[in-house]
C-alpha cells in the first residue's frame, strides 16, 4: 500500500461543509424572479380598465333601477297612465287620434320624443308596410297652461324637466385632497354656483343635475283581458331608461325575426334569428353587427284576426352568434341571438326593434281605474 502523502489534505467527512458552498442567490435567478413579478404585475395592471368598465356599467344599472321606480312612481301620481286625465279633459296626445282609440292600443309615452319631432309611430321604422306594419302609438301627455288653466300637449322644456332624472347630481371636485367634493346650484340667471349663502337664497333656483338618464314609457294592454268585451283596466307598464339618449329617428331601427327551434310557446326568451330584409339597407347592418351581450330589444308581433292582436315585449340580449353579412334567406345579412326576458308566442309575426343606450328596462303589470 502507497503511503500517504503528508502534504496532501485528508479528504473532509460528507457532512463537514465545504467553504466552498455559495451563501445567498446568483444574479439568474433574481433575473427570473424578477420576470415572474414583472408578469404579474402586468396581469394585476391589465385588469384594472376591466373592473373600471364593470363598475361603471353597475353603477349605470343601479342608476337605472333608481330612475325607473322613481319613473314608475311619477306616472301613478301625476295620472299619465289614463287617456283621460282627472278633469275629464284629454291626457294622451298623437295626432288625430281619440283618447278612446289610444286607450286599447299599444302605446309609447315620450314626450321627450313628440317634441323632438320623431314620429307618431314608435319605434321610428318598421320592416312591414301598412296595414301590416307593428308599431305603438308615440304619445304625448296633456298638461295646462295659461290663465285660466287651458288643456293641451305638454311642450318640450316640460317634458325635458319631467322625463329627465334629476337625482344624478353634479359635484365640483376641488384640487386639494383634503377638501371635500362640493355640489353645484343653478341660479336663475343660469350662472353656476357650488354654495348656497343666505345672500343667494332670492336668486338660488335649483340643484344642477347631470341629465344623463331619461326614460319613456310603452303600456300594453295585458293580454289575459284580451276577448272579454271590457275595457282594458290591467296594463304591461315598461319603463325603458336611457344613458345620454339620442332622439334622432335613425336611433329607431327594426330587423325581421325568425323564431329558432321551439314552435309555439319559447319559455322565457329563446332563440331568434335577427335578419335584414333589404341588403342596401346599412343603418341596420351596422346595428345588428354592434349589438353586444346586455343590450335590450322590444320584440313586436301580430296575430292575423278578427280580432287582430299585438304583443310588445322586452328582453335582453343573453349571447350572440357570429354575423353572416348575407345568405339566400337573409340578403341583407343574419344574426343568432339568445334573448331572455318572458314568453313569447312564435305564431306571431314577429320584428325587432333596436334601439340605442338603453341602461335597463324595468316591467310590472298596473290596473289603472278608468
Amino acid at each position: 500500500m502507497k503511503p500517504m502523502d503528508p502534504v496532501t489534505p485528508s479528504p473532509r467527512h460528507p457532512l463537514t461543509p465545504s467553504p466552498a458552498i455559495r451563501r445567498g442567490v446568483s444574479l439568474l435567478e433574481i433575473l427570473v424572479s424578477l420576470f415572474v413579478i414583472l408578469v404579474g404585475l402586468l396581469s394585476v395592471a391589465a385588469l384594472l380598465p376591466v373592473a373600471r368598465y364593470e363598475m361603471m356599467v353597475a353603477a349605470k344599472a343601479d342608476r337605472g333601477a333608481a330612475c325607473a321606480r322613481a319613473a314608475m312612481r311619477d306616472m301613478v301620481v301625476r295620472g299619465m297612465l289614463n287617456p283621460i286625465d282627472r278633469q275629464g279633459n284629454q291626457n294622451w296626445y298623437c295626432g288625430a287620434f281619440s283618447p278612446a282609440v289610444l286607450a286599447e292600443a299599444p302605446v309609447a309615452i315620450d314626450p321627450m320624443g313628440v317634441g323632438q319631432g320623431l314620429p307618431l309611430a314608435f319605434p321610428a321604422s318598421d320592416c312591414f308596410t301598412a296595414p301590416n306594419n307593428i308599431q305603438m302609438f308615440r304619445v304625448n301627455i296633456g298638461t295646462y297652461s295659461g290663465i285660466p288653466p287651458v288643456p293641451g300637449p305638454m311642450p318640450l322644456a316640460l317634458a325635458t324637466r319631467l322625463f329627465r332624472w334629476r337625482d344624478d347630481l353634479q359635484f365640483d371636485m376641488p384640487g386639494e385632497r383634503t377638501e371635500r367634493p362640493r355640489q353645484q346650484f343653478v341660479r336663475a340667471d343660469g350662472s353656476v354656483w357650488t354654495s348656497v349663502l343666505p345672500a343667494d337664497l332670492l336668486t338660488y333656483q335649483t340643484a344642477d343635475p347631470e341629465g344623463a338618464y331619461s326614460w319613456m314609457a310603452t303600456v300594453m294592454p295585458d293580454l289575459s283581458e284580451s276577448g272579454l268585451g271590457v275595457a282594458h283596466r290591467k296594463y304591461v307598464v315598461s319603463t325603458v331608461v336611457f344613458y345620454n339618449r339620442d332622439l334622432t329617428p335613425q336611433r329607431e331601427l327594426s330587423c325581421a325575426v325568425n323564431p329558432s327551434g321551439v314552435v309555439g310557446v319559447q319559455p322565457g326568451g329563446g332563440d331568434f334569428t335577427l335578419s335584414v330584409p333589404l341588403a342596401t339597407d346599412e343603418a341596420t347592418r351596422t346595428k345588428l353587427m354592434e349589438l353586444k351581450q346586455g343590450d335590450w330589444i322590444l320584440l313586436r308581433g301580430m296575430k292575423p284576426g278578427p280580432p287582430v292582436v299585438y304583443a310588445f315585449k322586452w328582453y335582453r340580449v343573453a349571447a350572440l352568434g357570429e354575423f353572416v353579412s348575407t345568405s339566400p334567406l337573409y340578403p341583407g345579412g343574419s344574426r343568432l341571438v339568445t334573448l331572455a326576458g318572458p314568453d313569447w308566442d312564435t305564431s306571431f309575426t314577429t320584428e325587432a326593434g333596436l334601439l340605442d343606450r338603453i341602461v335597463g328596462v324595468y316591467t310590472q303589470t298596473v290596473e289603472v281605474d278608468r
